[in-house]
C-alpha cells in the first residue's frame, strides 16, 4: 500500500514500516537513527513546512529532512528523551481523509503531521 506522498532526494518509504532509513539519497543509504544526530527541529507555519536538520556522523555532512504541505496535528515533548536521536518515522494514510500522515519520534519531541512531500537534501558541511 502507498499513500499519495511525494518523495524527493530519496526512495519512497513503505507504509506502516517505522522507518529509520532513507535509501537512494546523495549519500547512498542513510540510517537516520544510528548514523545521524538531530541538530534542530523547526516548524514554519507560513511555509507549511516541518524540518529536521541532521548531521550525518560518518561524513560530517549536514542534511535536511523536510516535510512540505504540512499540517501539524500534534507535537508532544518527552521529558528526559534523547535530544539528538531520531528513533522512528511512521508513514500511513489518515484513516478519515487518506492524506499522507507521518508520526516522528525524535526522542525529546514526538510529532504527528500530514504532509504532501518529504525531501531529503544534502547541505554544505
Amino acid at each position: 500500500m502507498r499513500t499519495k506522498a511525494g518523495f524527493r532526494g530519496m526512495d519512497p518509504w513503505p507504509v506502516d514500516a517505522g522507518m529509520v532509513e532513507c535509501t537512494g539519497t546523495a549519500l547512498g543509504d542513510v540510517d537516520l537513527h544510528s548514523d545521524c544526530a538531530v541538530l534542530r527541529v523547526s516548524v514554519d507555519l507560513h511555509a507549511r513546512a516541518f524540518t529536521v536538520l541532521l548531521r550525518h556522523l560518518p561524513t560530517g555532512h549536514r542534511a535536511r529532512l523536510r516535510f512540505t504541505g504540512a499540517k501539524v496535528v500534534r507535537i508532544d515533548t518527552v521529558p528526559g528523551g534523547a535530544e539528538d536521536t531520531l528513533h522512528s518515522i511512521d508513514h500511513y494514510p489518515d484513516p478519515l481523509t487518506a492524506r499522507p500522515t507521518f508520526a516522528l519520534d525524535l526522542g525529546a519531541v514526538c510529532a504527528v503531521l500530514r504532509a504532501s512531500t518529504v525531501t531529503f537534501a544534502l547541505l554544505a558541511r
